[in-house]
């Protein structure tokens, strides 16, 4: 499932479609590749706007941090701007009471940290600083997402550095599947 995900970032980032937009995270689509799943495919057909529905999805702990990012790929973007990092922060607020707008950067897990750093980028694209410092909180937190927080902050600053960690990625795991056989 991972390999698929990178799989897929690689191919989009090399294909990017510079006419929708001029940064790899709004022009990179591969929540196509996660179709098959319910809430990707529902998210894909919301209009851009996230609602209670998908925030639960976010929150569900079984879910995979890889099928949330795609759900958050989904919901895409706007030229004009969106507010979906307000509506999931105000989610997890409200239904978490030891987390705020004011602490959430200390109090919310890894995983929830990804997606509101997400969330933000693609809420405004031409502003990635406050994503960028929320996904770097997510290293700190939790080495389980750590790859995920270092491809989302090196996907924002320079899809050149991001083909190398996929190419770097690729050749580990052929490496590792030949001397597993």
């Amino acid at each position: 499932m991972k390999i698929r995900f990178f799989i897929v970032l690689f191919v989009s980032v090399l294909f990017v479609n510079s006419a929708k937009s001029d940064s790899p995270i709004t022009s990179t689509n591969f929540y196509t590749a996660y179709l098959d799943i319910e809430m990707v495919k529902y998210a894909s057909e919301s209009n851009g706007i996230l609602n209670d529905k998908m925030c639960k999805y976010l929150e569900d702990k079984s879910v995979d941090v890889v099928y949330k990012l795609a759900v958050i790929n989904a919901i895409s973007w706007d030229f004009n701007g969106k507010n979906n990092f307000e509506l999931y922060l105000d989610y997890i607020c409200e239904n978490n009471k030891k987390i705020s707008h004011s602490n959430y950067k200390e109090k919310c897990s890894d995983i929830q940290l990804i997606c509101l750093a997400y969330l933000k980028a693609m809420d405004n694209y031409f502003e990635v600083k406050e994503a960028l410092e929320i996904a770097d909180l997510t290293i700190e937190k939790h080495k389980k997402i750590c790859t995920v927080s270092i491809l989302f902050t090196h996907l924002s600053k320079s899809s050149l550095l991001l083909i190398t960690i996929c190419v770097m990625f690729t050749k580990l795991q052929m490496m590792s599947a030949k001397t597993l056989s």
